[in-house]
């Protein structure tokens, strides 16, 4: 929950998706689908929420480069959101060994 930015938010945004990531790797499994965690009714920006959850995510395949995880599909029910979030996977461009893909589901 966002409350301003003064609890740790971004910490705990990070560690929720990185340890999710973790145990994904732990049970062997090929991907996983996570939503923008808790930038809806929570109320955490939107663009703060998808570079934190990218961030995360990197830093998890740079820590296991053989994770059993092989796909993280970042789901957004929302334009706004689905905006934001293409935006900030722009950064991912020069990253080795990253596709972003966009779709939607109709």
């Amino acid at each position: 929950m966002w409350e301003g930015g003064q609890k740790d938010e971004d910490n705990s945004l990070h560690t929720a998706m990185y340890n999710s990531l973790t145990e994904c790797h732990s049970r062997l499994l090929n991907s996983v689908a996570v939503p923008a965690i808790s930038s809806g009714i929570f109320g955490f920006p939107k663009a703060r929420c998808a570079k934190i959850l990218f961030s995360a995510a990197l830093e998890f395949f740079r820590a296991e480069p053989k994770s059993s995880v092989q796909l993280v599909r970042l789901t957004n029910f929302d334009k706004a959101t689905l905006e934001v979030f293409k935006e900030a996977a722009a950064d991912l461009n020069d990253e080795p060994d990253v596709r972003v893909q966009f779709g939607q589901i109709s």
